[in-house]
């Protein structure tokens, strides 16, 4: 059945829209196959189109009309014949392809005429007044106000319906159509529509265009602008100083209370200033030391706090350098803060 589907599809490509004539008073669009040659066709492509119509007329008489169209369309497009497209045109009829039926039919006639086939005239004008009446048709209904949309482009199943169409009952195929709406600065429209055969046209209603939203777009922060980020690395950097500054401060202020302690224990023991007891040496060392490394990590410390603060609350310049810190450091001199960015 896929297959079968496709092929359809295929052979409805090979057919252009095209005016079928005064009938119906109005435009009308049919699907056909075009019979008009750039060049008479080859000897293979005679032969090829003889067999395919002897195909075609053996599987139209088994009852296979999907595939015997297919035939007869493709005999049709290699040798383009009046009696060919007849059989097409019958074809067409028989598996309720109605429109398509009629505008063959309508060749068929003109062409007859033109070659003196009186009998053919005859039936093809007959086929004409028995299936115009049960013809599918497809009514496209574009209000005044959405016509004035600028750059308007209105499509059934891909093909543009001009204005001399729009609400007019359009002979189609039956079965499933797509209806497309479309503007610049629009948000396209899209309906799907079964049309069936009978004298009742099936319709549609375009409606207003909705105008497509407009697109946004976030300015781009500027470079050190902290005041429009929510978080930035520097406040990062700022938080982690601020951190380390505590630590180390908290660090200077244990070590400031042991060295306390043990220089309270050397005074126990002997004059701090020129103590000579052996036994408060090691306390009198461990005072000095640890009094220097706490006087040192207290101080940074405080440095690093305040250098976090600096980061976090104050505005990022706009040409900002590598950014400033502050290294604490012990020596056994002594110590100090190494400081390292740029200014």
């Amino acid at each position: 059945m896929c297959s079968t589907t496709e092929s359809r599809r295929a052979r409805a490509r090979t057919r252009g829209p095209q005016v079928a004539g005064a009938l119906l008073a109005g435009l009308v669009l049919g699907l056909t196959t075009s019979r008009t040659a750039s060049a008479a066709p080859t000897a293979a492509d005679s032969a090829a189109a003889e067999t395919l119509f002897r195909d075609g007329k053996a599987l139209a008489a088994k009852g296979n009309l999907e595939q015997a169209c297919d035939k007869f369309a493709e005999s049709q497009r290699l040798d383009p014949g009046a009696g060919t497209l007849l059989e097409l045109a019958r074809c067409d009829e028989q598996a309720g392809r109605l429109a398509s039926a009629w505008v063959e039919y309508t060749d068929v006639a003109s062409a007859s005429v033109k070659a003196g086939r009186a009998d053919r005239v005859k039936f093809a004008r007959a086929a004409i007044a028995r299936i115009e009446p049960m013809m599918a048709h497809l009514t496209i209904r574009v209000p005044t106000e959405v016509r004035a949309t600028a750059g308007l482009e209105i499509r059934r199943d891909g093909t543009p319906v001009g204005p001399g169409s729009m609400g007019d009952a359009i002979p189609v195929d039956p079965g499933p159509h797509v209806v497309v709406a479309a503007a610049p600065g629009h948000v396209q429209w899209t309906t799907n529509v079964v049309v069936q055969n009978g004298p009742t046209p099936s319709v549609v209603d375009v409606p207003s265009l909705a105008l497509e939203p407009p697109v946004v777009v976030a300015p781009a922060p500027a470079e050190g602008d902290d005041a429009k980020t929510p978080w930035s690395t520097r406040k990062t950097i700022a938080l982690a100083a601020g951190g380390a500054g505590v630590v180390a401060a908290g660090v200077g202020v244990y070590l400031g209370a042991e060295a306390i302690s043990d220089w309270n224990d050397v005074k126990a023991k002997c004059n701090p200033s020129a103590c000579t007891n052996a036994s408060a040496k090691p306390l009198y060392d461990s005072a000095r030391t640890d009094g220097t490394v706490s006087t040192v990590l207290i101080i940074a410390g405080a440095a690093l706090v305040a250098g976090g603060a600096v980061l976090f609350f104050f505005p990022t310049p706009k040409a900002e350098k590598a950014p400033v810190a502050w290294l604490p450091f012990a020596a056994p001199g002594g110590g100090g803060i190494a400081v390292s960015g740029g200014f």
